[in-house]
């Protein structure tokens, strides 16, 4: 017969297969990497396409699309330009090419640093008038390592948005 073992380790058990599960499936998300609140020192009176590549695939990685949707949205609330629109509607394209996600795998404290090139071009002559290697981090202090990846890649991407709008504001159209 083996011995009986105590309840309470297999509460804990159970307590953290369950947040390992649930932090496995969480991928950064889009709401958490918007920059909120900007004051800029210029707006500008002239439409831009936004457009994103370059991210990861990885459950845990920042992700074409939802660096996309913070980044729209990021635009919208700080009235950065006068309005974010459609495919060949805009006057200029601001793309986004995200670089390195270095993260701090096995550590507890470590930094997550992203690396981002931004570069804003006339739609009509594809000229390009700004461009910007951009480089952030973000720091999460969560005990779940899945959990803690994600916060650190959040913060980074949210960082990179705002400098990038920040440097953005000063670009001449």
């Amino acid at each position: 017969m083996s011995p009986a073992k105590p309840q309470g380790s297999r509460a804990v058990a159970l307590l953290l297969a369950t947040g390992l599960a649930l932090g496995c499936s969480s991928m950064p998300r889009a709401k958490a990497m918007v920059a909120r609140d900007l004051e800029l020192s210029r707006t500008h009176p002239a439409s831009l396409l936004v457009h994103v590549e370059g991210g990861g695939t990885a459950q845990w990685m920042v992700h074409d699309e939802h660096f996309q949707q913070a980044l729209v949205t990021s635009l919208v609330e700080a009235r950065a330009f006068s309005g974010v629109v459609e495919i060949g509607q805009g006057e200029y394209r601001l793309d986004a090419v995200l670089g390195d996600l270095r993260q701090p795998i096995g550590s507890v404290n470590g930094t997550t640093v992203m690396t981002v090139l931004w570069s804003l071009s006339r739609i009509d002559t594809r000229e390009v008038v700004w461009q910007k290697l951009v480089e952030s981090q973000g720091i999460s202090h969560n005990f779940v390592a899945v959990w803690r990846l994600r916060g650190g890649a959040e913060y980074a991407a949210r960082d990179n948005i705002q400098q990038a709008l920040q440097l953005l504001a000063d670009a001449p159209l």
